[in-house]
């Protein structure tokens, strides 16, 4: 039998079976799940901080330059 895919709870990072949530929330069409009451309403004081994606790591990035 496969093994369920792990979700992560974007507020604390912690990896885990789905069916194990305790709280989700539904946001802009997705579904989000946390391990705890507390992430969620975190997660709920701002939204917007946990749902938008980093840029790229070189994005505005400038190396060091050598000399």
């Amino acid at each position: 039998m496969p093994m369920d895919p792990e979700v992560v709870d974007v507020v604390c990072g912690m990896r885990f079976d789905p069916r194990l949530a305790t709280e989700t929330v539904e946001f802009e069409g997705r579904r989000y799940y946390f391990c705890c009451p507390v992430c969620r309403e975190e997660f709920l004081r701002d939204p917007a901080r946990y749902t938008r994606r980093p840029p790229p790591r070189w994005a505005g990035e400038e190396g060091e330059a050598g000399g």
